[in-house]
């Protein structure tokens, strides 16, 4: 399940306590906060965290607000993976819809594991061949092309045998 910005675990507050918490600013100041020492706990090299600017702040009433348009991206962008398009239609409309959406998703991934790698190895299969197919025909071109300038050569020195064979 994803839900948070920098990370792939949902905020563990429930919807109600979400909704309860009125500073935004505040909110986000905390999971940056926990963002930047998770990142430098395992070492990572980069992250990113929310915005702190007012302008993005002030369009959030509550965390609640927050996370649900976090979650909402996140089920637009996991479903394009999952099924190779964007969503018609809008992103389901609460927190937990989301989270259980994004569940769904996670779940038809994963039966598609098999598929998909099936789909690579007939992919990299169908490459090689190509590959060896126009390496061969490449090499016959050149073979074809030397062969013509020999032969050619061949008939320039026919040409001039004949010439002094004759004089």
């Amino acid at each position: 399940m994803v839900g948070e910005p920098g990370t792939t675990e949902p905020s563990m507050l429930s919807s109600a306590a979400l909704s309860a918490i009125t500073d935004v600013a505040a909110y986000i100041a905390e999971r940056n906060a926990e963002t930047n020492a998770q990142a430098a706990a395992e070492g990572w090299t980069f992250w990113t965290v929310m915005p702190t600017d007012a302008d993005f702040v002030g369009r959030f009433a509550t965390a609640y607000d927050l996370e649900l348009m976090y979650a909402q991206s996140a089920w637009f962008e996991f479903y394009r993976d999952v099924r190779g398009y964007k969503p018609w239609g809008g992103a389901p409309d609460t927190l937990d819809a989301c989270n259980a959406a994004i569940d769904a998703l996670q779940a038809e991934w994963e039966a598609g594991a098999e598929d998909r790698e099936a789909a690579r190895l007939e992919q990299e299969a169908w490459e090689a061949d190509y590959y060896a197919r126009e390496e061969a025909a490449e090499e016959a071109r050149i073979v074809a092309a030397a062969d013509a300038d020999e032969d050619a050569l061949w008939a320039i020195q026919d040409r001039l045998m004949g010439i002094r064979a004759a004089a």
